[in-house]
């Protein structure tokens, strides 16, 4: 019997420190983050109906994370996010659960694109669409719970890109005159041809803020 209990407590001792070794491997080590990054990135994209990239990951996984290069774009390739580097803080265990609460948030040099074509939607809409449940339907999924507290941006740009028409109600000879003078280079708005029509351009440059 003590044999049995003294053999089963070397099993267990055998399996904790196996536990241990693999924890500060996948979280220590560049062969761990490149795979956290992998596994990561994986969940980012499935939630995301366009393109995510994320150069590298770095510091200690256990409690929080440097994204190195972060990127979203649209299907398209159409960008919405660009940052240097993001850093956050999280508590592990609530992954488990599917709940991503992340706090000491700070974004470094984003440029961010909120922007909406001519007959579309808003960029964000596209990319992360409200999916309604059915009536009784109880589970949440990754990305049900998202909570973000002290976010920090750090000399980031906001774009804005909404469409744009001239006024209504006047001859196309107007209107062709209207939408000269607005793409032209002496124009108070920036206005920009695209496909499908024209959008008004918004950019507020070396945001600094703290939410």
């Amino acid at each position: 019997m003590v044999r049995r209990l003294f053999r089963l407590f070397v099993v267990l001792s055998v399996v904790a420190i196996l536990a241990v070794i693999a924890t500060f491997i996948m979280t220590n080590t560049d062969f761990g983050r490149e795979r956290a990054r992998r596994f990561v990135l994986g969940i980012l994209q499935g939630q995301t109906h366009g393109i995510i990239k994320i150069e590298s990951l770095h510091g200690n996984l256990l409690s929080g994370a440097m994204l190195v290069k972060v990127t979203i774009a649209d299907s398209a390739n159409r960008p919405f996010l660009k940052a240097d580097s993001i850093r956050l803080r999280y508590v592990l265990s609530n992954f488990f659960s599917s709940r991503l609460d992340f706090d000491d948030v700070v974004l470094y040099h984003p440029d961010v694109v909120a922007a909406r074509y001519p007959g579309g939607e808003w960029n964000y809409r596209v990319l992360w669409p409200s999916t309604p449940r059915t009536p009784g339907d109880t589970t949440h999924g990754w990305g049900s719970w998202v909570t973000l507290t002290n976010v920090t941006v750090v000399d980031g740009f906001v774009t804005v890109r909404s469409p744009w028409l001239p006024r209504p109600g006047v001859t196309a000879h107007v209107r062709d005159s209207l939408i000269k003078d607005a793409l032209s280079a002496g124009s108070r708005l920036y206005i920009a041809e695209v496909p499908g029509g024209y959008q008004k351009v918004v950019t507020l440059e070396r945001v600094n803020a703290k939410a």
